[in-house]
């Protein structure tokens, strides 16, 4: 606020009041009611502005800050070094006699956040040239031929149970960045497994996986659901796409895919980012446990009902993110994506 040609914060106006009443005769308990404050500080107010002339705030006053600058850099550089670390290890490592929640605040200050670790597949240097060489390859395919893609994969559901996430010190941008990940590997296993297949115009076949499934059980579910698939989704030429799992090039597998003619999209290991089905299996857990309790022998028919009521438009953005998920693994040089 500008009284009188000068700046004043809030704070210093009501000083300057407390002042101006004071030298018009109010006493310290008229100023204590009017001001709420208390008589003491009333005077304290009246008593340095006769000292200093000014109702402003002085250089140097106020609070005197817990840690020191050197102590602070320190905090800090701990946190870098090792982003899992815990504000209670820092605190402990660096020999601060603060609290925890100063530790926060000073690595808050200094724009890092405690953030969930993003959870990514570590993928190898080789790998990462696949990923990169496939993302080139089919960067400039048209939407059209997306569209003729049957996506594929396995995947596992649990009634119960999420495995612990991991919490990084980090910066807001730099989730993706190896050090500030919490990797993953695919396995098998669960409450229940299973296959399933879509496309651009709709879902196919989901199948219940029970036990461990061999590449002759593979070969079965191809046989026995991808053209029935293909055809309850409208496709008379597709495209088959799976990922390198050792059950999808087995000998067998692949003896079904030559005897019954089927071409196959040239996928790179280590991509689930870069299949879309990806994303519908966590849309499909969503849709099936929001708000919902499901006894284990009905879980599969609740899956499969829901997987064939999913939200088409859903199906048909997944596809269309394509060109995206294949710009952002060039611009990554072949490292992980945020898909």
């Amino acid at each position: 606020m500008v009284i009188s040609g000068k700046v004043y914060h809030k704070s210093e106006i009501v000083r300057m009041g407390i002042v101006t009443d004071r030298k018009n005769g109010l006493t310290y308990n008229d100023l204590a009611v009017k001001y709420n404050i208390t008589k003491s500080g009333a005077k304290k107010i009246f008593d340095k502005f006769l000292t200093t002339s000014s109702v402003k705030q002085q250089p140097g006053q106020g609070r005197k800050r817990a840690t020191t600058n050197r102590e602070n850099t320190l905090i800090v550089r701990e946190a870098i070094k090792n982003p899992t670390t815990t504000a209670a290890d820092i605190k402990e490592s660096v020999h601060v006699a603060v609290s925890i929640s100063t530790i926060k605040r000073r690595l808050r200050e200094a724009g890092l956040q405690n953030y969930m670790a993003k959870k990514k597949p570590l993928i190898s240097k080789r790998n990462k040239a696949k990923r990169l060489a496939f993302a080139k390859k089919y960067a400039s395919m048209s939407l059209d031929f997306w569209k003729t893609v049957i996506w594929s994969d396995e995947s596992k559901f649990e009634l119960i149970g999420q495995k612990k996430r991991q919490k990084v010190w980090r910066q807001p941008n730099q989730g993706l960045q190896e050090r500030f990940l919490q990797h993953t590997v695919k396995h098998g296993g669960g409450s229940i497994m299973v296959w399933g297949c879509f496309s651009w115009d709709g879902v196919g076949n989901l199948c219940q996986i029970k036990g461990k499934m061999t590449g002759m059980d593979y070969a079965e579910i191809l046989r026995g659901n991808l053209k029935e698939s293909a055809n309850k989704i409208g496709l008379t030429h597709f495209v088959f796409q799976q990922d390198n799992d050792p059950k999808h090039t087995s000998r067998v597998a692949k003896q079904y895919f030559e005897e019954e003619n089927i071409e196959k999209l040239e996928f790179p290991p280590q991509s689930p980012d870069l299949n879309p089905i990806e994303h519908l299996w966590t849309i499909l857990d969503a849709n099936i446990f929001r708000g919902r309790r499901i006894s284990p022998k009905n879980f599969f028919s609740e899956l499969e009902n829901a997987w064939n009521n999913l939200d088409s438009q859903k199906l048909k953005n997944l596809v269309e993110s394509m060109p995206k998920r294949l710009r952002a693994v060039i611009n990554n040089h072949g490292s992980v994506t945020k898909y």
